[in-house]
């Protein structure tokens, strides 16, 4: 009889971090900034205030989820 293998979780395929076009974007944001946008580069939600505040040209610093 198989044992049943444990299921791991469904985000721990994903880059930890940002990458390609993304990760210059990120580069970028890492001075010292009144607004923070503590972000998961994969989340959809994070991607829907990361692109308004690239569009509208606003100060941000990017703090990667995890390592604030």
């Amino acid at each position: 009889m198989a044992t049943a293998k444990p299921s791991s979780h469904p985000d721990a395929e994903l880059h930890p971090k940002a990458t390609g076009f993304a990760a210059k974007i990120v580069q970028a944001h890492q001075k010292e900034e009144p607004l923070k946008l503590y972000s998961g580069w994969f989340c959809p939600f994070v991607q829907r205030v990361w692109t308004v505040l690239e569009e509208k040209k606003i100060p941000y610093q990017y703090i990667e989820g995890g390592h604030h």
